[in-house]
């Protein structure tokens, strides 16, 4: 199996426990903390949810936690996280290549992947956040997007 082939296949298994995760919870902390915790396996070392609107780093949190070690809370998130929440599209990239506060903190602790996947159903409800020590672990942004509808949408039911 090449390396892309083992990429889409964690990205497709991903999508699926975070599904079954989500189908199961009767209440939004029960729903992100289930979906964090499914994240965490495979490539990805740290997930966490950052409810929109709300002054928070993390909401929910799951993995190695540091990833996020000494990170302050702010208002307004910085790059990828604004533009994921405002048009709905996933993000990944490289911690080493962004400037914010967030990205260094991964960087330092060996992230070099990360995705911020939308958590969008009738509205967008936050961004889930995962993090890898691999290069390029989020190569399909079909499965993440997957995973951002699912939860959005369960989000939407509660």
């Amino acid at each position: 199996m090449t390396e892309s082939e083992r990429n889409h296949h964690d990205l497709a298994a991903l999508a699926s426990a975070v599904g079954v995760a989500a189908g199961r919870a009767g209440s939004r902390d029960e729903l992100e903390r289930a979906v964090t915790e499914a994240a965490t396996g495979g490539p990805v070392r740290f997930a966490w949810i950052r409810r929109q609107g709300e002054v928070t780093n993390a909401t929910v949190t799951a993995g190695d936690e540091r990833f996020v070690d000494g990170v302050e809370a702010t208002a307004d998130p910085p790059e990828p996280w604004r533009t994921a929440t405002a048009d709905g599209s996933v993000a990944v990239f490289d911690p080493d290549d962004a400037e914010d506060a967030w990205s260094r903190a991964a960087s330092e602790a060996g992230a070099r992947s990360v995705a911020v996947v939308p958590l969008h159903g009738d509205a967008v409800h936050g961004t889930l956040t995962l993090y890898a020590e691999e290069d390029d672990a989020f190569v399909d942004p079909e499965h993440l997007s997957e995973i951002g509808e699912t939860v959005g949408r369960s989000l939407d039911s509660l």
